[in-house]
């Protein structure tokens, strides 16, 4: 028997372990990545929708029109009462477009375009309210 009876690990196995989950981290790192923004981009989406809603609320109690601007990743907000306001967004990139939230509650025009996966897609936006003609 020996004398020295050592326990644990040689440094070849740690580093053979290590390159595994190098290598392992590398393979699904990308993944994790792309569903991440995946994620931020459907997040964002939201936020804009609930924006929207919000603008048309504030519009129809306040009686003033309010202007959207949507531009790359900024929103611009122009009120009569309130001083301009702009949103950055990280994931969205929007087609340069222009909005009207009216004191009738309505948003025209009623969609919104972005870049998504290298196509420009359209948002329909949730109107305050239904019109009689749908």
């Amino acid at each position: 028997m020996s004398r020295f009876n050592y326990q644990g690990f040689s440094l070849i196995e740690l580093m053979v372990v290590m390159a595994i989950m190098a290598s392992l981290m590398t393979l699904t790192g990308g993944l994790v990545l792309k569903t991440v923004d995946q994620q931020q981009r459907v997040v964002e989406l939201e936020k804009v929708q609930q924006l929207f809603q919000r603008l048309s609320y504030s519009a129809y109690y306040s009686g003033y029109d309010i202007r959207v601007m949507l531009d790359g990743h900024i929103i611009s907000i122009e009120s009569e009462l309130t001083e301009e306001e702009i949103i950055e967004l990280e994931q969205l990139t929007f087609e340069p477009q222009e909005f009207l939230v009216s004191t009738r509650a309505t948003i025209l025009p009623e969609a919104f375009k972005t870049q998504w996966h290298g196509e420009i897609k359209e948002f329909k936006i949730k109107q305050m309210y239904n019109s009689y003609a749908q």
